[in-house]
């Protein structure tokens, strides 16, 4: 049974309260400290259920989740039986997918994961060094872009494990950021931002292309070096709603650029960013096996951009529908067009709702991006952390895993499952 939830005090001197020579002089201000109280708190994470005994018995009965080394969680043992399946079907044929295929466990293990360094964006929100240091999930931040006027942010992390150079960006949360996405005139691509030439009438939102002009010069700097000292690395791009449209338009810029580098792109509720010519150029260079465009159920935002005005969807959509698995997660390719008519495209817009905003594709790991401190006099410690799977069906070790894990708590949206 897992170790309760205690809070310090005197009769646990491990879990003491800090006082006032912990928390240093006075004149270190009264917020950081704070900080270093909070993170005192260490509450213990439970077993996962698979190591429970009530759960053993619904293992037989789920044969892709019973290898011994996997991270079995609850949502993944309740959205897979037979019950949430049966009702997914059911949902999935009114809305007219039924007959399309669907994601493989390990492609979606790798929609989930790349999320990760998507939500990651959103808790970098300062330029210059962190206050505390943040890994991306479990890797190594390289840098961070940012700009003022337009606050548009994101960063560039190096995952050694995987050889990948992974370049992600953050979603809208201010003023700058709304006003970004109402700018949304189709305009001529701009051939100056990173000297990439476009096909004649490729158009862009208008916003979209303003915010990828302010981060594109320190993006090409920062993957430029990290590609010269690891020449043998991939790229990913990564971003949810007005950050996946940056990794949209950074995907053809950094494949142009670096043509013989492998790039793949991860987008999640991406909105339309271009015209059909921007839409066929983007599968034209980075190539529909490629990109991979998740929509969760009837999230509005990858419709709010209308069709009827110019805008089109790059392939390859992956519908993510209720309950989160990879059976229900449905791959929406039409030969001859970039937008799958039978996707979510059918649905009419309802703008920023909660499918956009909360519980997309299921959480795959237990693999949290937040670590507690010990306190002040004992640095930073790394929580333990169920295994998370690494190349070809190898699951990295507690041990493998602890250098990689992040420092400071690290708050993102709730978007890939039930659990905070």
């Amino acid at each position: 049974m897992a170790t309760p939830f205690r809070l310090p005090d005197a009769a646990n001197p491990v879990h003491r309260r800090p006082n006032a020579r912990d928390l240093g002089p006075r004149c270190i201000p009264r917020a950081i400290r704070a900080l270093v109280y909070i993170s005192h708190i260490r509450p213990i994470a439970p077993c996962p259920p698979a190591h429970c005994p009530m759960f053993q018995k619904l293992l037989p009965k789920l044969p892709s989740l019973a290898a011994p080394s996997t991270a079995l969680t609850l949502d993944q043992l309740v959205n897979q039986s037979a019950v949430p399946q049966g009702a997914g079907e059911l949902g999935a044929a009114v809305l007219g997918v039924a007959g399309k295929p669907t994601a493989p466990q390990e492609l979606y293990d790798a929609l989930v994961h790349y999320f990760k360094f998507a939500s990651t964006a959103y808790a970098i929100i300062l330029p210059g060094p962190s206050l505390i240091p943040v890994r991306p999930n479990g890797q190594k931040m390289v840098g961070k872009m940012f700009d003022l006027l337009t606050d548009s942010h994101g960063y560039v992390a190096r995952d050694d494990k995987r050889a990948e150079i992974i370049v992600a960006f953050r979603g809208s949360v201010s003023p700058q950021n709304f006003i970004t996405d109402a700018l949304g005139a189709l305009v001529d691509w701009d051939s100056t931002i990173s000297n990439i030439q476009a096909p004649e009438g490729t158009k862009i939102h208008w916003g979209f292309q303003k915010a990828w002009a302010t981060l594109a010069a320190k993006t090409l700097a920062l993957v430029t070096a990290e590609l010269a000292a690891h020449p043998t690395y991939t790229l990913v791009t990564a971003g949810h709603s007005l950050g996946g449209a940056l990794a949209a338009l950074a995907a053809v810029t950094l494949q142009k650029t670096f043509q013989n580098v492998p790039l793949r792109c991860y987008t999640y509720g991406q909105p339309r960013t271009g015209n059909a010519v921007w839409a066929a150029w983007v599968d034209e260079v980075v190539t529909p096996d490629r990109l991979f465009r998740v929509v969760h159920s009837n999230d509005g935002v990858p419709t709010m951009a209308l069709a009827s005005l110019g805008f089109v969807h790059h392939s390859t959509e992956y519908w993510a529908l209720s309950p989160h698995s990879p059976q229900q997660t449905y791959i929406c390719v039409a030969p001859g067009v970039a937008e799958d008519p039978a996707g979510s495209r059918k649905l009419p817009t309802t703008g920023i709702n909660p499918a956009h905003l909360v519980a997309g594709v299921e959480r795959a790991t237990r693999t949290r991006l937040e670590s507690n401190a010990r306190g002040p006099a004992d640095d930073f410690r790394e929580l333990k952390r169920v295994p998370e799977r690494t190349g070809a069906g190898r699951f990295q070790t507690e041990a493998e895993r602890a250098p990689n894990a992040p420092m400071g708590r690290i708050p993102r949206p709730n978007w890939l499952g039930s659990r905070p």
